[in-house]
């Protein structure tokens, strides 16, 4: 393969001249290419053989604020070995976002070979042949020629915008075209966050990262012999732990636990010493105080085997994580109170370096949701409504829909009328025929006959003249609304109005309502919630008596209690919530209390 340009000197006559070659320009660009062609051989065999796809360094993107992005210097090595740099920051504005869809756009690095550089004016002169040379023809003048000085192995920095669809789809890429980023753009979306960049670099894996992951398995795999005999040890002990059960043939059947191991586990609480189940590492995390896999009961009775995780004073959070990483993801936490024998389920999810409560659940059944709840039509045609067959109790409610003279660019919002009760109102338009008029309200409202009589208790009517002056007063039995006016020949048109106080089995039936149906508007907070605010003192059991702990523990009957912000105190993550001072007495196994030290940090041992 090595190929090497003779530039030696030579003399034909050992006492004579030496002679220099001329050198021939295309014979340094030989030159050139050997030296380029020797590393990317080198490069192709011993780093990116087996490469699947080029690899990059570099090219990191910042958000620039709105739809703009900056991507770093980088360089990409091909499975040809060539490498392509790009010795610039690029500078990107994605595509304005569709209104109703949203779509992925792929930011990747263009690949190009032997790209001719910027020109520029260089001196060049006519060469002489050797019979001009010799006929001692004068060396000709130099003349300026505008050429290329470069020829470029470089990598650019482009943006291609996804078609907006449901699901969205990146596009796809070219055989020369190397991915770095995708990039979700919403519907409507104007400004980009973290989560909408998604990073798809196949990064270069350096010879010393590489190193180093082999000392980490080697470090690994030295322990590994002591780790399983530390298992296996752990059970094959006092006369066998484990039973292995071989057919005829010699082939495996079954590993099973010996029935003193399978009792010992199905009886295993913390009093019977389970606890070495489950240990707890040096920094205290997994803090779990027995596993236990008794029969749970189903809803219809019947019980199932299940796993319980329990935490040794029955408050603290047991953490599931589903999906992402460390901070990212699902996490669940489940806060119990002895004292109460109530909890809480609480689901997290993770927002960069923070993780936010989205949901609670108590023991009440109430489900709790932080933040705004959207309901929207789902995929397969349903309207996306809200039923609820109880009450809905809010601070105020609202409509917001698209201002029906400028959907685009503006909202209109209504709020409701608030009242004392459970109100209804009818209303109307009708003509008087000599003086007087007769509505039906069941009739006039679209309702079948006897609906308003059912339905309404303590009408009241207002009405208005509309065309006259002439005063009119009514009469109402059953849901026959009777208008007379003053003026016996009236024709004046009359606005009607009627409002009353519902009276059907569902609202008497309400827990908020007198017996009458009247709406209770003011009422005394439940008997003996202000007493779970109270401090709470309980013991628990440890291996050795431990000095008093005291903390905040939430309080899972009130998180979510309507009236009750005011006994809240703000959790990283979860907001306001109820809490109250708990008080912890740790014991040893025998129920001993925690003896403090002797001045001087004794431990009260027999003097020697």
């Amino acid at each position: 393969m090595s190929k090497q340009v003779v530039f030696s000197n030579i003399q034909p006559d050992p006492n004579g001249p030496v002679f220099g070659r001329v050198v021939d320009a295309a014979e340094m660009e030989k030159m050139q290419r050997y030296l380029h062609g020797h590393i990317e051989q080198v490069v192709k065999d011993m780093l990116m053989a087996g490469a699947a796809a080029a690899q990059v360094a570099g090219f990191a993107l910042t958000r620039t604020g709105g739809l703009n992005i900056s991507v770093a210097t980088g360089q990409a090595v091909h499975t040809d070995g060539t490498s392509h740099a790009s010795e610039n920051a690029t500078a990107l504005t994605l595509n304005t976002a569709h209104p109703t869809l949203a779509r992925i756009d792929y930011v990747y690095a263009l690949l190009e070979t032997d790209v001719q550089g910027p020109t520029e004016f260089r001196p060049f002169r006519q060469l002489r042949t050797l019979s001009q040379i010799e006929a001692n023809v004068p060396p000709y003048p130099p003349v300026q020629d505008n050429v290329p000085t470069e020829l470029l192995t470089r990598a650019t920095v482009q943006v291609r915008a996804g078609t907006p669809a449901t699901p969205p789809v990146a596009p796809a890429l070219n055989a020369n075209e190397v991915p770095l980023f995708t990039i979700h753009v919403a519907a409507n979306q104007v400004a980009l966050a973290a989560q909408d960049v998604t990073d798809v670099r196949n990064l270069i894996r350096s010879l010393y990262s590489v190193f180093a992951l082999i000392d980490a398995l080697t470090s690994q795999i030295g322990n590994l012999p002591e780790t399983v005999q530390d298992i296996v040890g752990a059970f094959i002990q006092q006369g066998g732990g484990i039973v292995v059960t071989y057919d005829d043939a010699g082939n495996l059947e079954s590993i099973a636990l010996a029935p003193s191991y399978k009792a010992m586990l199905d009886n295993a609480n913390s009093a019977t010493g389970a606890s070495t189940l489950v240990k707890r590492d040096a920094s205290g995390r997994f803090a779990a105080d027995y596993l236990d896999m008794a029969g749970l009961a189903a809803p219809n009775g019947s019980t199932r085997q299940g796993l319980t995780l329990r935490t040794p004073d029955y408050n603290q959070a047991v953490l599931m994580t589903l999906g992402g990483g460390a901070a990212s993801g699902l996490k669940f936490a489940v806060v119990g109170d002895a004292s109460q024998n109530t909890s809480i389920l609480f689901l997290y999810q993770g927002r960069g370096t923070t993780d936010i409560a989205r949901f609670a659940i108590n023991s009440f059944g109430n489900i709790i949701h932080y933040g705004t709840t959207f309901i929207q039509p789902a995929s397969d045609g349903g309207p996306g409504d809200l039923a609820v067959t109880g009450s809905i109790t809010a601070g105020t409610k609202a409509f917001l829909i698209d201002s029906p003279i400028d959907p685009l660019n503006k909202n209109l919002r209504h709020a409701a009328t608030e009242s004392f009760a459970l109100g209804v109102e009818y209303w109307g338009q009708v003509a008087l025929v000599a003086g007087s008029a007769t509505v039906n309200i069941d009739t006039a409202c679209g309702m079948s006959a006897g609906q308003f009589a059912a339905l309404v208790a303590r009408p009241r009517v207002w009405l208005q003249n509309e065309t006259g002056y002439a005063r009119v007063k009514w009469t109402l039995a059953g849901a026959v609304l009777t208008i007379t006016c003053e003026d016996g020949a009236s024709t004046d048109t009359i606005e009607w109005l009627v409002k009353g106080e519902r009276k059907d089995a569902y609202a008497l039936a309400l827990p908020f309502v007198d017996e009458t149906g009247k709406l209770v508007v003011e009422e005394n907070k439940p008997a003996g919630d202000a007493d779970l605010l109270d401090p709470f003192t309980m013991t628990r059991q440890d291996t050795e008596a431990g000095p008093d702990i005291e903390r905040q523990d939430i309080v899972p009957e009130l998180v979510g209690t309507i009236g009750f912000p005011i006994h809240a105190t703000d959790v990283p993550a979860l907001g306001p919530v109820p809490q109250r001072t708990v008080t912890i007495h740790t014991t040893d196994l025998l129920g001993n209390p925690y003896i403090p030290p002797g001045p001087g940090g004794g431990g009260g041992g027999d003097e020697g």
